[in-house]
């Protein structure tokens, strides 16, 4: 029992009366005390090694895009009867098998039959070495039992795709013309480059912008090769800004267009062996906008940048297209006219050209001069086309002896028609 303490008087009278002796602890509960202390060391070394948690990351609250209403959602796969059509007739392509093509050709729309079957579309595209001869890549459908599909198919060597069009009748799918629903192509918009004004539709955003790339280099190319720009200063001339449309093929045309293009969708384009991005145009490309830009900028030569200044009579429509048929050769876009017939016609007094010109024997003439006198004597005789009274005053002008210009030409025709007989 521990010892009672008491004490008794005040300040330092104060005594004690009993005192407690003090506890002495024994060895055991040392060495506890000192196990504890060291276990505790131990255990606070080993918490602190253990890595702590990584942390939750606070949630990011992030907020939804605008809705979208999505244009001719795609459907897939497409209702059995599209596809054994699209089967069919890409098989007809690549056989070149006019029949089974023809069969799945909406029967009544007479101009929509003709033009696929025209050589430009139908003329057998042939099949791969190796794989598929065609991919559907996507697909949809459309009111009014309506369908359409993004076609890839093997087209003379390359991969060529275009948006196809069907519609239900009867029983049978047929392929059919493009349709103008809004549903598919979307609201209009707008693309401006340096000469060009491109009016496309939501759907055909994608190949627009590469298209109005494609459009100025046409521009720059044609520039460049009639010396447009070095011919022409900018202050004497108006700015050329030409407004192009892409139409899907059956809505009115835009009266308000310069040139009216078919979507870059239905005109079809060629992709490269991997991926589907526009790489170039299929043909019609190169026919529709290189003869508008050589036949434009030719005329604009000849007024020297002044639209308004051209009076157009048929003698010169005539020259302007030779000379524009010339440039196009050179250019690469087309073929060089054919002579083959100048040898059955009879050679008139060369003056004669100027006013009641033959097509024929006035694409020789230019011929002649490219040759003769070289391709900047040709560009040169553009604005004469426009105010020169006569040929041989065209040619004074120009810097040339028209009598020099008369013998060279009756040996070089005589030469070209002897070579035809």
């Amino acid at each position: 029992m521990p010892d009672i303490h008491w004490r008794i008087g005040e300040g330092s009278d104060q005594e004690t009366i009993a005192k407690a002796a003090p506890t002495r602890r024994s060895r055991w509960s040392w060495l506890v005390i000192v196990i504890v202390v060291v276990l505790g060391a131990g255990l606070g070394v080993i918490y602190r090694s253990i890595p702590e948690p990584v942390p939750h990351p606070t949630p990011t609250i992030t907020p939804l895009p605008p809705t979208e209403t999505p244009l001719a959602t795609a459907t897939p796969p497409l209702p059995p009867g599209v596809a054994n059509t699209v089967e069919q007739e890409a098989q007809a392509l690549a056989r070149g098998d006019a029949q089974s093509f023809t069969a799945v050709q909406d029967p009544d729309d007479a101009d929509w039959q003709q033009t696929r079957s025209s050589p430009d579309y139908f003329n057998g595209w042939g099949t791969p070495p190796t794989g598929v001869v065609y991919t559907i890549v996507e697909s949809g459908t459309l009111p009014n039992n309506r369908a359409w599909a993004d076609v890839i198919q093997f087209r003379d060597g390359r991969r060529f795709r275009e948006t196809r069009f069907y519609r239900l009748r009867v029983t049978q799918w047929v392929r059919t013309r493009p349709v103008a629903d809004e549903t598919f192509w979307g609201k209009w918009q707008t693309i401006q480059v340096k000469h060009f004004n491109l009016k496309f539709r939501e759907k055909d955003m994608p190949l627009a912008v590469n298209l109005a790339d494609q459009l100025e280099a046409a521009y720059q190319r044609v520039d460049r090769d009639l010396r447009y720009g070095e011919t022409i200063t900018a202050s004497t001339t108006d700015q050329i800004i030409y407004h192009v449309t892409l139409g899907d093929g059956s809505s009115t045309p835009d009266q308000a267009a310069d040139l009216e293009l078919l979507s870059p969708r239905i005109a079809g384009f060629y992709v490269p062996e991997s991926g589907d991005e526009l790489v170039a145009q299929s043909d019609s490309f190169n026919s529709d906008v290189y003869h508008f830009l050589v036949t434009d900028l030719i005329e604009r030569l000849a007024t020297g940048g002044q639209r308004s200044g051209l009076q157009m009579t048929h003698a010169k429509y005539w020259w302007f297209m030779a000379i524009s048929y010339w440039e196009l050769a050179r250019l690469g876009v087309s073929s060089p006219n054919s002579w083959m017939y100048l040898h059955t016609l009879d050679l008139p007094p060369l003056e004669t050209l100027w006013g009641s010109p033959s097509e024929e024997l006035l694409s020789a003439f230019i011929k002649f001069m490219a040759e003769i006198y070289g391709p900047e004597q040709v560009l040169k005789l553009v604005p004469q086309i426009n105010t020169a009274p006569s040929l041989p005053e065209a040619i004074q002008q120009m810097g040339l002896s028209y009598t020099d210009l008369q013998q060279k030409w009756q040996v070089w025709i005589k030469q070209l028609v002897e070579a035809q007989s």
